[in-house]
């Protein structure tokens, strides 16, 4: 798009047509990335309204709407400019038309529109920043919803100890399985599947020197065995997260992906909204492990 900003005209050509403007993909992807031209959108928005509104009632006032537009693009970029307001960037980019959720040219479907529109409401920070250091760092997987019904579990060493030891428990059904452990590694035994939909906590145990039978430093981790339908939203949240970085964010939040969520978090440093959500991603990672009890 050739200039700085968008022109007075085509903003309000934008507002009174819509999707039916000329350029509106081009103008929309514009708004989302300049904050003046945003700011001024979502203004002329509401001036579009009211003169609406008074159309509506006295149709001669239709009229007011190209010189009051034109004036309020004026003001809204001269308080942009005077105390830097600007509206973040997740209001323009999904936005509901007829009905119908869009993430910029992209029409969600109904199930990644509602993820989208909980993006505005970013959930508390439950971790505590006190919490006691991982024993054991969990290398693989690095997500808490799995896809892989036989999952390889990989940790990172520990000093000193001559051996590990695995086990995994239904947290739905309350059954408990050795797994195999080669070195730092373990793995499910042969033939054994873990159940789609179901949680599960793993505990790796360090056996050390010198440490008595049941004194040994343990960790938990807790798992999620994604559903079918729930892998196919994964997949789709991969296939459009540059379509769709703030829909996607939410779909790989969800699901236990926050390292595909935080990797897919549009990069905006001066929006609050992006930043909470930053605070948010990070803070669940790793997953959400404490030494066990």
């Amino acid at each position: 798009m050739r200039g700085a900003h968008l022109s007075a005209e085509e903003l309000i050509e934008l507002v009174e047509r819509g999707r039916r403007c000329r350029h509106y993909h081009d103008r929309i992807d514009h708004i989302i990335e300049c904050a003046p031209c945003r700011a001024a959108y979502k203004e002329l928005l509401a001036t579009e309204q009211v003169v609406r509104s008074a159309r509506s009632e006295r149709p001669r006032w239709g009229w007011w709407l190209a010189p009051v537009a034109a004036v309020t693009v004026g003001l809204v970029w001269l308080l942009w400019l005077l105390v830097w307001r600007s509206y973040p960037a997740y209001q323009v980019a999904v936005r509901t038309e007829g009905g119908v959720v869009y993430e910029g040219r992209l029409r969600l479907p109904d199930w990644a529109a509602a993820a989208a529109l909980q993006f505005s409401n970013p959930p508390p920070i439950t971790r505590s920043a006190s919490a006691s250091p991982l024993i054991i760092r969990l290398l693989q997987p690095q997500a808490e919803g799995l896809e892989n019904p036989r999952p390889v579990f990989v940790w990172a060493p520990v000093p000193e100890a001559h051996g590990y030891r695995a086990t995994l428990v239904s947290l739905t059904e309350g059954d408990t399985m050795v797994l195999q452990v080669n070195g730092t590694r373990a793995t499910l035994p042969p033939g054994v599947q873990l159940k789609r939909g179901l949680s599960y906590r793993l505990t790796i145990t360090v056996l050390l020197p010198d440490v008595l039978p049941g004194g040994e430093p343990r960790q938990e981790y807790t798992f999620r065995m994604l559903t079918t339908q729930e892998i196919q939203r994964l997949n789709w949240a991969r296939q459009h997260r540059h379509q769709a970085p703030y829909t996607c964010t939410m779909l790989f939040y969800q699901l236990g992906h926050s390292r595909e969520a935080l990797a897919t978090l549009p990069h905006r440093p001066g929006d609050p909204l992006v930043q909470r959500w930053r605070e948010v991603l990070t803070h669940s990672l790793p997953n959400a492990a404490q030494p066990a009890q």
